[in-house]
C-alpha cells in the first residue's frame, strides 16, 4: 500500500512538471532577474529561440577591421613574431548565433634561424556565438561582450625564394568587445588555428602546426529602425555647413628599402579642407609636405603632394547622422599628385588612402589621427628611395574644425549679415624668413581687397612683395588668392560688433623671384591665422602669422617652406 501511494504522488508529479515547466519557463527565462539555474530546465520543454527584442530594428550585420601580432608553434614556440590583418564582415540570426567571414594578410616571420620570411593571405569562416546574449538576453545597451567563434580558415603561403603552398584547417576565436556607440565598437581577440600543409615546415614530417594571433580592431553594427532614429539628427546643408578643415604634422616614409632606416628622419606637414554632401559622403582637398630624406649627394630632400579624396563616414553609414558622438571614423581614398626635390622634378601621378580617426572635443573641435598610404608608379619611388619600390606611409595627428549646422543653430544671422559691411581692404607688413638656406633677414608687404561671402567666410585678393637682405639679394613679387574662415562665427553667431575675431587663413598664389639677376616664375601655397581686434565700425587690426610652401625658383630646384608674421589694418568699406 505504502508503494503504492509513493508511485502515485511520484507519477502525479512528473506528468504535472511539464505544462507547469511550460508556464514557469517564461517566468525563469530571464536570468538577469532570476540567475541562471540548471535545474529548472530539468525536464522542460526545450527552450524557445532567443528573438531580438526590436525585430525591426535589430542590428544583425557588422563590419569590423583589426591588426595584432601572431606565432606560428610547430615543434617549440619560436622567439620571433608575425603580424596579420583582418578585414570581416558577418551578422546574427538571433541574439546568440551568428556568422563571419573575412580576409586575412600578413607575414609570420622567420620560423627558425636562418630560414626565409614567409607571407601570407587567406579567408575563414567561422560559427559565432554571443555567450553574453545567451546568459544575459538581448539588450542594445550592455557595454560588454563576450563572443566565441568555430570555424575553418586557408592560407596561401609564400616564402622568399619562390616556394609556395597551402595550408588549412580549423580555427576558434574569443572576441571581447566593448560597445563605445550604439555603433561603433573596440575589441580584443586571441585566436588559434590548427593548419595542415607543408609550406611552412616543408622539411619536417609533421604536416600539422598550430597559429596563434592577438588582434585588436573596431567594428560598425549597421543600426535600423527604431534603434537608427534614437538619437540621430536631420542632415541639413546650407551655405558653409558641414564644411570641415584639418591641420596637423607626423612621420612619413617607405616600407622597404634605404627608406625604412631613415624612418625617424621623416617629417610632414597636413593640411585639408572639405564638405559633407551627406551624412555618409563627402569631398576633400588634401596637401602634405615635408622631409624625405637625403639624396645620394647628401642634400636633404622634400617633397609635397595634393590629393582629392573620397570621404565615407562610416558612422554615420551604419549608425546614423550624430553630430554630437565624441568618436567618428572615416575612410578616405582618391587621386594623388606627387613631386620631391632631386627626383627628376616632374609630377607623378598615384593613389592615397587612408583611415581618419576623430575624437570630438566640442561641437565644432576635434583631435584627428590618420594612417595614411600612397602609391604612385615605379620611377617616382625609385628616383627617391635608390632603386627600391616602396609605398609610402604616413601617420598624421593634429586639430579639426568643422562647420556643424550653421543655419539652422544661428538663424537670425542672415538678417544681421544683410545689414554688415562685406567689403574691405587689408594693409600689413611684417618679418619672413625662409627655414632652409642662408637668405638672412626678411621683410614683406601686402595690400589684398576682400569680400565677406557669408556670415563665416570672406574671399581675399591681394598683391605682396618681399625682400631678403643676404647677398645675393632676393626679391619677390607675387599675386594670390585667400579663403578666411572666421572660428568665432562659426562657434558663437555672427556678430559685426564682437571685439576679436579668430580666423583660418588657406591661400594661393603665383609669383616671381629675382635673384642674382635671375627671374623664375614660382608659386605657393600658404596656412594661417588671423586673429582680428575692433578698434571702430570701420576699422581693425589684425595679426596674421604664416607658413608658406613655395617652389624655390631660380634659386634651387625644389620645395622651400617659410615662416612669416604680418600686422596690418582691416578698413572696411
Amino acid at each position: 500500500m505504502n508503494k503504492l501511494l509513493i508511485t502515485t504522488i511520484l507519477g502525479a508529479a512528473f506528468l504535472g512538471a511539464p505544462a507547469a515547466g511550460a508556464r514557469d519557463y517564461v517566468e525563469i527565462r530571464d536570468t538577469v532577474q532570476h540567475g541562471f539555474n540548471a535545474m529548472d530546465y530539468l525536464l522542460q520543454k526545450p527552450a524557445p529561440a532567443r528573438t531580438f527584442a526590436e525585430p525591426e530594428s535589430a542590428s544583425r550585420f557588422f563590419v569590423s577591421g583589426s591588426a595584432g601580432m601572431s606565432q606560428v608553434y610547430i615543434v617549440s614556440p619560436r622567439r620571433n613574431f608575425g603580424f596579420r590583418g583582418n578585414i570581416s564582415l558577418g551578422g546574427w540570426f538571433t541574439p546568440v548565433h551568428g556568422w563571419r567571414i573575412g580576409l586575412g594578410a600578413g607575414s609570420h616571420g622567420r620560423l627558425a634561424h636562418g630560414q626565409a620570411h614567409t607571407f601570407f593571405v587567406g579567408g575563414f569562416a567561422e560559427y559565432q556565438m554571443n555567450f553574453s546574449a545567451l546568459l544575459r538576453g538581448d539588450n542594445p545597451a550592455r557595454k560588454f561582450d563576450l563572443i566565441g567563434g568555430l570555424g575553418i580558415e586557408y592560407q596561401r603561403v609564400g616564402r622568399s625564394g619562390g616556394y609556395r603552398g597551402d595550408e588549412y584547417g580549423f580555427r576558434a576565436s574569443l572576441q571581447a568587445r566593448w560597445n563605445v556607440t550604439p555603433s561603433l565598437y573596440l575589441y580584443a581577440e586571441p585566436a588559434i588555428a590548427g593548419l595542415h600543409g607543408r609550406t611552412l615546415n616543408r622539411n619536417d614530417w609533421r604536416r600539422y602546426k598550430v597559429d596563434m594571433s592577438l588582434s585588436v580592431g573596431i567594428g560598425y553594427r549597421l543600426l535600423r529602425g527604431a534603434e537608427r532614429l534614437r538619437g540621430s539628427e536631420e542632415f541639413i546643408s546650407l551655405g558653409e555647413d558641414h564644411l570641415f578643415f584639418g591641420l596637423g604634422g607626423g612621420l612619413t616614409g617607405g616600407i622597404r628599402g634605404p627608406l625604412r632606416s631613415e624612418l625617424g628622419d621623416f617629417w610632414s606637414g597636413q593640411l585639408y579642407v572639405g564638405k559633407m554632401f551627406t551624412p555618409a559622403i563627402g569631398l576633400r582637398l588634401n596637401g602634405q609636405a615635408g622631409n624625405i630624406g637625403h639624396a645620394p649627394s647628401g642634400r636633404r630632400r622634400y617633397n609635397a603632394s595634393a590629393g582629392l579624396n573620397l570621404v565615407w563616414d562610416l558612422s554615420s553609414t551604419f549608425g546614423g547622422y550624430r553630430p554630437d558622438e565624441v568618436f567618428n571614423f572615416s575612410i578616405n581614398i582618391g587621386p594623388s599628385l606627387a613631386f620631391a626635390s632631386n627626383a627628376g622634378n616632374k609630377l607623378y601621378l598615384g593613389l592615397e588612402g587612408g583611415l581618419g580617426a576623430l575624437f570630438r572635443v566640442s561641437h565644432n573641435w576635434g583631435i584627428y589621427i590618420e594612417p595614411r598610404m600612397q602609391v604612385y608608379k615605379r620611377s617616382y619611388i625609385s628616383t627617391i628611395n635608390r632603386g627600391a619600390f616602396s609605398p609610402q606611409l604616413s601617420l598624421f595627428a593634429g586639430v579639426r574644425y568643422t562647420i556643424g549646422d550653421y543655419s539652422r543653430r544661428f538663424p537670425a544671422d542672415a538678417d544681421a549679415f544683410g545689414y554688415a559691411s562685406r567689403s574691405f581692404i587689408d594693409y600689413s607688413a611684417g618679418w619672413a624668413d625662409m627655414f632652409t638656406g642662408n637668405f638672412g633677414q626678411g621683410a614683406a608687404l601686402s595690400v589684398a581687397y576682400g569680400l565677406q561671402s557669408s556670415p563665416v567666410s570672406s574671399w581675399r585678393f591681394g598683391l605682396e612683395g618681399q625682400f631678403f637682405s643676404k647677398k645675393p639679394q632676393t626679391y619677390t613679387v607675387l599675386a594670390d588668392v585667400d579663403y578666411i574662415f572666421s572660428f568665432s562665427a562659426s562657434s558663437a553667431g555672427y556678430n559685426p560688433d564682437r571685439l576679436f575675431d579668430m580666423s583660418g587663413v588657406i591661400g594661393l598664389g603665383v609669383g616671381i623671384q629675382n635673384r642674382s639677376s635671375k627671374t623664375k616664375a614660382y608659386f605657393q601655397a600658404k596656412a594661417g591665422l588671423k586673429g582680428s581686434f575692433r578698434l571702430s565700425d570701420r576699422l581693425s587690426l589684425f595679426i596674421e602669422p604664416d607658413l608658406i610652401v613655395r617652389n624655390a625658383g631660380s634659386v634651387k630646384k625644389g620645395w622651400r617652406p617659410e615662416g612669416r608674421v604680418l600686422v596690418g589694418l582691416t578698413q572696411k568699406f
